[in-house]
């Protein structure tokens, strides 16, 4: 989990904490070292008795006895009184108390890097401002400037929303630094012409501009020519076409299936970005899984644990036969894989989040779809945040035009268009269920009388040679998990893969119904090689 959805979580708690402790503080006297902890002007009662008595006589702890009305005077007289001597992390918690409610992670990303110091100026953090989830972090900046120093303030955003949850935070944090920098460099003429507003870390900026930064970002990220890039790339598919064959001949001898060409171009592109850094590498928050484990480092010799079949490697308790995953998303028990409506052809690609809904969705025709899934719903971020999306989306673009090339016929459009059952896509061949999805769903959990009969009913139709009721029935039922229909569900869905002569998906339903009850859906001993 990532600090800020960490810290997102706890954020509640702390609120409580500090209210407990707000109250305490009040009632008892003995709390006074705590209070003093949160109120700025307090801080001197740390530093021995000979600044405390100061304490109490100053403005600023006045100003807190007598109550709201004369608080915003006192401060600022105690501010201009020390200004030389305080700290810019002093001055903010004058300016804005600690009342502000925001995770600390993202408080210490900017108390760590202000003040700035350039050449003949300074920039400096005076308060904190604003922080919501859903609207970012604001702040007051200050930038001092000249003798006799002239100071000019503003309030501007220090952290969006989309910083927030969207973007990788190690690539705020780079563009923090970066930032940072750039303002370290500036003459004091140039800060000046600048203003706060232009100093501000997300500032607008040209067109011109951001492509200079992106250039000088691919210089550490992605430090080669373009013929460089072409060789690096090339020998990942080199390397990726070299360790196909033996995939595929062993997924055909354990799953039946037949593997895609297009699996070894999503295996290159892992590959090829490999070395970058860790925010390009997990610019899609998706990666390798499920069949292609056997292609990471030392993954042919790790044997199965005790008891289990290889089949149900990665696969969740409510995923259908006609699954077989192949990545990994970050989040839910997010997985992707081929679709299989019989084994010779993949025919698009899916994912399914296995601790949420558990329902199997389409993404597209190819592996490469999963690499683009995460941009279905957030935009790529445009600014300096977006330059590790960025570099990953023109490595992937590359390989997409492999992709393309090698495809052979898929029809993720045609799954897509089918009468969809209940946990994921149709099945053929189509049957006409009774009543809608919704009201399906609503008998199969209250009515076990008309599931029976349903079930009867896709029994006499399956020994008429008419499979397409029980196949859709089946996959109902093995999808919705009761127990009271799962033993009798599990044999008419296995019943109608064999009258179809899809013994591939028969046998990894009946692994799977052995083994559905274990506890991890990883069945490789990582154990031997540690």
């Amino acid at each position: 989990m990532s600090k800020v959805a960490s810290a997102r979580k706890k954020v509640a708690k702390k609120k409580a904490a500090k209210k407990k402790a707000a109250k305490k503080a009040a009632k008892k006297k003995a709390t006074k070292k705590k209070a003093a902890k949160k109120s700025p002007a307090s801080k001197a009662a740390k530093k021995g008795p000979a600044k405390k008595k100061a304490a109490k006589k100053s403005p600023a702890s006045k100003a807190a006895k007598k109550g709201p009305a004369k608080k915003k005077a006192a401060k600022k007289k105690a501010a201009k009184k020390k200004a030389a001597k305080k700290s810019p992390a002093n001055k903010a918690a004058k300016r804005a108390p600690t009342a502000i409610e925001a995770p600390d992670n993202l408080l210490e990303a900017f108390q760590s890097r202000l003040p700035l110091h350039g050449d003949g100026f300074s920039l400096e953090l005076a308060a904190f401002t604003h922080f919501g989830w859903g609207s970012g972090l604001s702040g007051i900046l200050r930038l001092t400037l000249g003798e006799p120093a002239a100071s000019h303030e503003l309030e501007v955003p220090l952290l969006r929303d989309d910083d927030l949850g969207s973007v990788d935070w190690t690539e705020v944090e780079g563009a923090l630094d970066r930032w940072c920098a750039r303002v370290r460099a500036l003459p004091a003429a140039e800060a000046e012409r600048l203003g706060v507003e232009g100093l501000a870390p997300w500032a607008e900026i040209s067109p011109e501009e951001l492509e200079r930064r992106f250039a000088e970002y691919l210089a550490t990220a992605r430090p080669e020519t373009p013929k460089a890039s072409e060789k690096r790339r090339r020998k990942a598919l080199e390397q990726a076409y070299a360790a196909f064959p033996r995939l595929a001949e062993h997924v055909r001898t354990t799953w039946g299936l037949q593997l895609p060409r297009t699996l070894a171009v999503y295996h290159a592109f892992h590959l090829a970005i490999a070395q970058m850094p860790y925010p390009v590498r997990n610019a899609s928050s998706t990666s390798p899984g499920g069949v292609l484990d056997r292609l990471a480092p030392r993954g042919w010799e790790l044997p199965l644990r005790p008891g289990l079949d290889e089949r149900v490697h990665c696969r969740f308790r409510q995923d259908p036969p006609e699954m077989l995953t192949f990545a990994w998303g970050e989040s839910d028990g997010l997985h992707f894989g081929l679709w299989y409506d019989v084994a010779e052809t993949a025919v698009a690609v899916v994912h399914n989040y296995a601790r949420d809904s558990a329902e199997t969705w389409i993404d597209g025709d190819h592996p490469l779809s999963v690499c683009r899934h995460r941009w279905r719903y957030d935009e790529p971020p445009p600014d300096e945040t977006g330059f590790a999306v960025r570099l990953y989306l023109e490595e992937l673009a590359w390989f997409e035009a492999e992709e393309r090339r090698v495809a052979g016929e898929t029809s993720a459009t045609a799954l897509a268009s089918r009468p969809a059952l209940l946990g994921g896509p149709g099945s053929i061949p189509e049957a006409e269920l009774p009543l809608d999805i919704s009201l399906r769903a609503d008998t199969y959990r209250n009515d076990p009388g008309t599931v029976g009969e349903w079930l009867e009913q896709a029994r006499r139709e399956l020994e008429a040679d008419e499979p397409a009721r029980a196949l859709a029935l089946g996959r109902e039922l093995h999808w919705f998990d009761d127990d009271r229909h799962r033993e009798d569900a599990g044999a008419l869905l296995l019943a109608a893969y064999e009258a179809l002569g899809r013994t591939a998906h028969a046998g990894i339903l009946r692994a799977h119904l052995a083994l559905r009850d274990e506890q991890s859906v990883d069945v490789l001993d990582h154990r031997t090689n540690e």
